[in-house]
């Protein structure tokens, strides 16, 4: 399947299918039990987690989704014409807010694929050892194989 070869757009279908899923419990669940009361936080969950599970990436376009979905989808009943700039304030927290979390979650996504390349490297290695070399690991006599993965990351 396309998907298999391409974690890329893995990502962000899954960014996709976070907020997506965020809208809809909001618009069935949230919106009758509070009766249209602006809840931002909620958002929040599907950009940490596209953000976690892809990256930077993501993690901004779930951001960004959430946003849109956010300002014209999922406006407050009933609001007001008089507190659209708390609207606006609310909307712009959740977007300083989404950065932060993307910049680091994304930071995390990054060191845990250079471990990911790192503990490759050094399985090929070992498997290219001799039978004598493994032993001798195994006794603490073997020099551990170094392996640098920041040189061509």
């Amino acid at each position: 399947m396309w998907l298999d070869h391409s974690p890329n757009v893995r990502a962000y279908l899954v960014a996709v299918v976070l907020v997506a899923a965020t809208v809809a419990t909001k618009l069935m669940v949230l919106v009758p039990l509070v009766g249209g009361a602006p809840i931002v936080v909620g958002f929040l969950l599907p950009v940490t987690l596209a953000a976690w599970y892809g990256g930077r990436g993501p993690g901004l376009a779930a951001l960004a989704m959430a946003a849109v979905a956010e300002s014209l989808l999922l406006s407050p009943a009933g609001w007001p014409g008089d507190h659209a700039i708390a609207n606006i304030l609310r909307i712009c927290f959740m977007i300083g807010e989404g950065v932060v979390i993307c910049v680091m979650a994304g930071q995390l996504h990054k060191e845990r694929m250079c471990c990911w390349t790192v503990a490759e490297r050094l399985a090929e290695r070992l498997r290219k050892w001799t039978p004598a070399e493994r032993l001798d690991a195994r006794r603490g006599r073997a020099p551990a194989p170094e392996v640098d993965a920041r040189d061509e990351i």
